[in-house]
């Protein structure tokens, strides 16, 4: 038993010589201390909804968050006519406005949030209005287009 218990314990110098050593491999390969010190780059694409500017012009949400160092932003609500400023209803050149509002500030659109479908008014108003949401996701580069169901979108300032 007597000798088990030796084997298995760490004296202080064998850690600090451990430490030592592993100090003085550190400094003899600068590159590995280098490369310890940078973050590693994540697959990962964290980005922020404009959403708790609803109220202020989409301008200042992506300022806020390219200031916050986000690198993506998605598109949802803002002081624009009906809340959401990319609809079926949003014309070609605001669309590419926003989209270029946002590459400016060195964020790329994730996703945005489209609705207000005039689905009541007939199967083929709604394809349509669809379709041009599709397209004035595309023309602002969204990477990705968002609704939580088919309804029309509500009168402004009525909440969300």
């Amino acid at each position: 038993m007597r000798n088990m218990k030796t084997a298995n314990s760490i004296s202080r110098r064998s850690v600090l010589g451990g430490l030592l050593a592993a100090g003085a491999g550190a400094l003899l390969r600068p590159s590995f201390a280098l490369a310890a010190a940078e973050p590693a780059k994540s697959a990962w694409q964290i980005g922020c909804f404009t959403r708790p500017w609803r109220d202020e012009p989409y301008a200042v949400a992506f300022d806020a968050i390219a200031e916050a160092g986000f690198k993506y932003c998605g598109f949802m609500t803002s002081k624009v006519p009906g809340s959401y400023f990319l609809t079926s209803k949003t014309s070609p050149e605001d669309a590419a406005k926003a989209g270029e509002e946002a590459r400016k500030r060195g964020l790329g659109v994730l996703a945005a949030w489209g609705g207000g479908l005039p689905l009541k008014t007939g199967v083929a108003e709604g394809v349509d209005a669809l379709r041009k949401l599709i397209d004035n996701a595309a023309i602002a580069k969204v990477g990705t287009l968002l609704s939580d169901r088919v309804r029309p979108l509500p009168a402004p300032g009525a909440g969300h």
